[in-house]
């Protein structure tokens, strides 16, 4: 290891990346928080702050385990633009960190094509070395429906091993507009959140730590004036022994609520079936693991395995299509590299099995739907899910790796328990699926390691990082719809279930950056060509992505200058009719700079989309929804 945190995703033979606190935009949107990272995007909507994560393609419903803190995010809601969302407020981060592919570690637990955890802030993050108290105040504020952004994190060392951290932040948006400027509707926002930490660590053996964090945003989407809250709480504890290797003891338990309360419409208007609706997700988790170090002979082992469990409890008054009932998961897993000269071999292993409960009322149908009447769900399974890496050292600066691995994702409340109109009164109905299969995955994936410094002057730094995968997807769940005609009468019925046959996924990630200090440039790619089994819906996401960012650092790396091009290729979005309709592809150019006149203090202001491209968030319904030219500036002073 070269020490530098950032280095850590490209001596990591897997389809990994991290994303640092300054490879952000200092107030961008949440959909913008995935920008520098292949294979991956944060598919925010217009109208909808939280975070829906794509991967290669794949989204929703757990195929992608968003996580913030190593805790699940398990609220879905039914909703046009998407029903998978967590909730983070960036001013809180303190990285993210991306697995693409197969997870044979804690992340993996149910997941189909990866995992994201958003890391939130420290006492480390704020106070320097040798120091015992301190904090870190930003605000902020801009143009086109940019209000105001400000923040306030503090943090102490009281002794005895003790240390607190403490932090508000307020965010207030009115509509922006898009590159015609025409105002994009439902766009506005108003989030209020809070973080605290308590840490004791008596000694270099044991740290326990308290972590409480609380979201909330009132918004319209879907429809509806609406108000999110999640409450987080995580109790954590690690035991590291002085001179032992086969002890690394990491625990925590943790509870997450995440609640949903709708007003009235987006016009102002009171709606009998939907006004009121409260809907409100209780998760309780937990997990412990160990990290053995050892060697077998002239082989080094390193070798992690736990155990962990999860709870997803959903209930909902007036809560229209969405149904009541839980999901269990409980997952052990076991992941061993033997290294050996310039070669590793890693052996993954994952136990993943689910337990689903509801019950509920389909209304009579005058087609074929899953079931009608009075029914209950009871369903669970359990399967192994294996991963073998390959990687050679070939060169200190160089290693390619190839890998095989398998996935395993449970249906979800939502997709087995929605029922109902569509609308008031309307035909249109939803219908639940009891017996929906597990989805499955397995694949290949070969990628290659670049890291070398020193290569053109003293200090500087090459990375590179390019994987090829390809994987297959049975029992794909999908929204499917069936219409027809009884005398006249005619009906349209809606709900999920697996598609027969196989779905193939793949494509070509790359992710690398030159850095020598006084210039850098970084870039990430991503080509993802997907095949799904007929009846299956197309995707959504363009297949080609490209990100290219390029700075200077001037008058002793006290000013930083760069920009950002992001070109999106061509895709389709869905339409409320259950359509598509074609996008174009488009490119939008983002401009920062960054100035620090004194040490504690940074001045900073970034211009995105200074082109006024007008675009379509791929996977989102609002056709040209996309931001227009936003100026945002502000400053950080940290004490």
């Amino acid at each position: 290891m070269h020490g530098d945190a950032g280095d850590e995703a490209f001596e990591t033979p897997a389809a990994v990346s991290t994303v640092q606190p300054d490879r952000l935009l200092p107030g961008a949107d949440t959909n913008r928080l995935l920008d520098t990272v292949p294979g991956a995007t944060a598919a925010g909507f217009a109208s909808q702050p939280g975070i829906a994560v794509n991967m290669r393609g794949m989204e929703g419903f757990g195929r992608v385990n968003m996580m913030v803190e190593g805790i699940r995010q398990n609220f879905r809601n039914a909703g046009h633009e998407g029903g998978s969302f967590a909730y983070v407020d960036p001013n809180f981060l303190a990285g993210i960190d991306v697995e693409r592919g197969a997870v044979t570690g804690r992340g993996g637990m149910g997941a189909l094509v990866g995992a994201v955890n958003f890391r939130l802030l420290d006492v480390e993050d704020i106070l320097r070395p040798g120091q015992n108290i301190g904090g870190r105040a930003t605000g902020m504020t801009g143009s086109n429906g940019y209000q105001w952004n400000t923040s306030l994190v503090t943090a102490a060392r009281l002794g005895n091993g003790v240390s607190v951290l403490g932090g508000f932040s307020g965010r207030e948006n009115s509509r922006f507009k898009n590159g015609d400027g025409v105002t994009v509707p439902n766009t506005e926002q108003s989030l209020r959140s809070g973080i605290a930490r308590i840490n004791w660590q008596p000694n270099e053996e044991h740290r326990i730590s308290l972590l409480a964090n609380v979201y909330e945003n009132r918004f319209t989407s879907n429809f509806y004036d609406q108000n999110i809250q999640s409450n987080l709480v995580r109790l954590g504890y690690r035991y590291q022994p002085t001179g032992n290797p086969l002890v690394d003891l990491d625990a925590a338990v943790a509870w997450n609520q995440i609640r949903m309360n709708n007003y009235l419409t987006e016009a102002g208007n009171f709606s009998a079936t939907a006004s009121g609706r409260r809907i409100v997700n209780d998760s309780y988790q937990g997990h412990i693991s160990n990290t053995s170090r050892f060697a077998l002979g002239s082989v080094g082992v390193n070798w992690e395995y736990g155990l962990q469990y999860a709870t997803d409890d959903a209930k909902s008054r007036k809560g229209g299509v969405n149904g009541d009932g839980s999901l269990d998961l409980f997952g052990a897993y076991s992941r061993a590299t033997f290294s050996r000269g310039i070669f590793s071999f890693t052996q993954g292993l994952r136990y993943d099995h689910y337990s689903l409960n509801g019950s509920g009322f389909a209304n009579p149908a005058l087609g074929p739907v899953p079931v009608t009447g009075a029914y209950t769900t009871n369903s669970g399974e359990g399967r192994v899910s294996p991963r073998f890496t390959l990687a050679v050292q070939a060169l200190s600066w160089l290693q390619p790796y190839v890998s095989y691995g398998w996935t395993f994702r449970p249906p979800t409340i939502a997709e087995t328990m929605y029922s109902g109109p569509h609308t008031a009164g309307g035909a249109s109905t939803l219908y639940p699926n009891p017996f929906l299969r597990p989805e499955t995955s397995q694949g290949w994936e070969v990628g290659t390691n670049v890291l070398r410094r020193n290569l053109l002057t003293e200090g500087d730094r090459l990375r590179f990082k390019v994987a090829y995968f390809d994987n297959d997807v049975e029992d794909l769940i999908n929204l499917v719809n069936i219409r027809g005609t009884v005398g006249r009468t005619a009906y349209s019925y809606s709900f999920y279930n697996n598609v027969p046959g196989t779905s193939r996924l793949r494509g070509v990630e790359l992710e690398g950056g030159y850095d020598m200090g006084v210039a850098y440039i970084n870039l990430n790619y991503t080509n993802t060509n997907i095949s799904y089994a007929n009846g299956a819906d197309r995707s959504f996401l363009p297949r080609n992505n490209l990100l290219v960012d390029a700075g200077v650092r001037l008058m002793d790396r006290r000013l930083t200058l760069g920009g950002r091009v992001r070109s999106v290729g061509s895709t389709q979005s869905a339409t409320t009719t259950g359509t598509t309709s074609p996008i174009p592809g488009y490119t939008t150019v983002d401009l920062y700079a960054s100035y620090r006149p004194i040490d504690r203090l940074t001045l900073f202001v970034n211009a995105t989309n200074i082109g006024n491209t007008v675009y379509t968030v791929p996977a989102a319904e609002t056709i040209g929804g996309g931001r227009g030219a936003t100026v945002i500036g502000g400053a950080t002073l940290t004490f």
